[in-house]
């Protein structure tokens, strides 16, 4: 009804202006609490709300309404006293009864033992595995104990299996799982479960679970230091942790975005965990096919260099863009990085990772980790070498030769120190550089390649394009954020279309575009298309590539993306 705290200030002067009386006054004044609360403005919500109360206390939906305020302003005690009230006034309000859970289970709120389990056995009845009712029983029993001893672990473990049960694919109840392993002691299980689930592949795209994950690796790590001699942990480190960069710098995550500082402190530990996994896999042994071993070790380890400088230079731009920093000196700092990230690991058919599987080995065992994922290094080196090339080219503008020449002349010298130094400013690494994989490794301590080979790496990028598509549903699946920039790129490629009118002869997309075989759950269309209304379960492929063939045409031709949305 209102868009702005304006529009409701109009309002509620309007309308207390013809009140004639106190009571009237302030029984109006809980419709006018509604509006603010709605433009959200908690403390005008606030004050209106009280004013009503003052004259009708035994109203459940004005309690409920000043407990959102409340807890909007961050006073979550009296949030909770004002949900409470509302629930005795009217009981049938479950999800209200949940919130009040949810309230309880914060640290910053103090609640009797007594009422707190009331409440939890009431919302178990209502929603017996919800994750907020596991949350205020993991209270509980933590607030029961002390120390976690012998009867919370068992009892505590108890509830974690029934839950798994009821929710197997929650990634919230399997990270606790991990952390009381490792609470308990249990680290070699929290381990041997955690690789049991990454074979699963269950939480590609979690970061809360990668966020955890590469810790437990850390610890694992310093507990059994110096017997650590397992190629395969490294290798599962090494991958944990890169995926882990990938998902904290992503902008379109569900999860909370991390700061820059995040970003940066996760970029320097994979930079310092690829340092030590090279270490580890040049002193593993081989066995059998011994140069493919080596190769196909050598080759995961480049592709996980090339990795790093791609999220550099993404760290980079991520950086500039937040702190709204100098955007050509962005630009000049990560171009050499860009250049690695194009050239390393390059995603041949020669170079066919999901070939012969590894097998390197460490006293008599073969190595898994690397040949139970090689299929995904081409998708993810594909990536790459989209991101990178595409970048380069459009730094380049059309002048690719006397670009080139000039980001190699900035790759000599202490480029390298520099580059880290001004990156990673935090207190824990200013001694980090000796353990830096990009600082110290040889493979970037010389320009990549000549500026006659990258500029035929950049040709491939645009020939490659139908490849790129794949590789990106695969590492960014149902992402039309990705499919759109990619999109984009080749349409700025393509050759002009014929003149043509819509609907006759419009030029399309190249096929890849198709959403076919990248939203294959997806109706191909929808029999009720005449329907005025329509929902989210109505979404159907034809949906999908007219968004993504408006999408890229808006960016060559505004007026032929127009057209398009208009006929659908």
């Amino acid at each position: 009804m209102f868009r702005t705290k304006k529009d409701v200030d109009r309002y509620a002067q309007d309308v207390l202006r013809r009140v004639k009386n106190e009571r009237e006054r302030n029984m109006r004044c809980y419709n006018i609490a509604v509006q603010y609360y709605k433009v959200r403005d908690l403390e005008s919500t606030r004050r209106y709300v009280c004013m009503y109360l003052a004259f009708k206390d035994d109203s459940a939906s004005a309690h409920k309404l000043l407990g959102q305020a409340l807890e909007g302003l961050k006073q979550k005690e009296k949030a909770l006293a004002q949900y409470r009230r509302s629930v005795e006034l009217e009981s049938n309000q479950p999800e209200l009864i949940l919130k009040i859970c949810e309230l309880i289970c914060d640290q910053d709120v103090h609640v009797d033992a007594d009422k707190a389990r009331y409440w939890c056995e009431r919302a178990e009845d209502l929603f017996p595995h919800d994750p907020v009712v596991f949350r205020l029983k993991e209270r509980l029993l933590t607030n029961g104990s002390t120390n976690h001893n012998a009867n919370f672990s068992k009892e505590f473990e108890d509830l974690i299996s029934s839950e798994l049960k009821s929710r197997p694919v929650d990634v919230n109840v399997h990270v606790r799982q991990l952390k009381l392993y490792v609470d308990t002691g249990r680290t070699e299980a929290a381990y041997a479960h955690a690789q049991q689930i990454e074979a699963k592949k269950l939480f590609a795209h979690e970061l809360q679970w990668y966020d955890y994950l590469t810790t437990l690796y850390k610890i694992y790590y310093d507990k059994n230091l110096p017997d650590v001699a397992d190629c395969e942990f490294f290798v599962n480190w090494t991958m944990a942790i890169e995926r882990y960069v990938m998902l904290c710098l992503a902008e379109n995550q569900n999860s909370p975005p991390k700061s820059i500082t995040e970003c940066g402190n996760a970029i320097y530990r994979f930079d310092e965990v690829l340092h030590k996994a090279y270490a580890m896999l040049g002193k593993c042994k081989s066995y059998g096919q011994q140069s493919l071993s080596v190769k196909r070790s050598a080759d995961f380890l480049e592709h996980m260099s090339a990795q790093l400088c791609l999220h550099l230079a993404t760290f980079i731009f991520k950086k500039a863009k937040n702190e709204q920093g100098n955007w050509n000196e962005a630009t000049r700092s990560a171009a050499p990085l860009l250049l690695f990230a194009l050239v390393l690991a390059q995603p041949s058919e020669e170079q066919n990772m999901g070939g012969t599987p590894l097998k390197l080995s460490v006293a008599g065992e073969p190595l898994k980790a690397i040949s139970n994922t090689v299929p995904q290094w081409t998708d993810a080196a594909l990536h790459r070498h989209c991101q990178a090339g595409h970048v380069l080219i459009s730094l380049a503008n059309d002048q690719r030769q006397q670009y080139v020449d000039k980001v190699l002349h900035s790759c000599y010298k202490n480029w390298r120190e520099r580059l880290f130094q001004k990156l990673f400013t935090f207190e824990e690494t200013k001694n980090g550089l000796s353990m830096s994989h990009f600082v110290n490794h040889l493979m970037f301590s010389s320009p990549p390649r000549s500026d006659s080979s990258i500029l035929r790496y950049l040709d491939d990028v645009i020939v490659q394009i139908p490849k790129q598509v794949g590789a990106t549903a695969s590492i960014q699946p149902g992402s039309l954020h990705h499919l759109v920039w990619l999109g984009v790129q080749g349409m700025r490629h393509a050759p002009p279309p014929p003149a043509a009118t819509l609907p006759q002869r419009m030029p399309l997309p190249p096929h890849h575009f198709h959403t076919h075989h990248l939203f294959a759950a997806l109706a191909i269309g929808d029999s009720s298309c005449h329907h005025t209304a329509a929902s989210h379960d109505t979404v159907n492929r034809l949906d999908v590539d007219s968004f993504l063939y408006a999408a890229e045409y808006f960016d060559k031709k505004p007026s032929i993306g127009l057209q398009i949305l208009k006929t659908q």
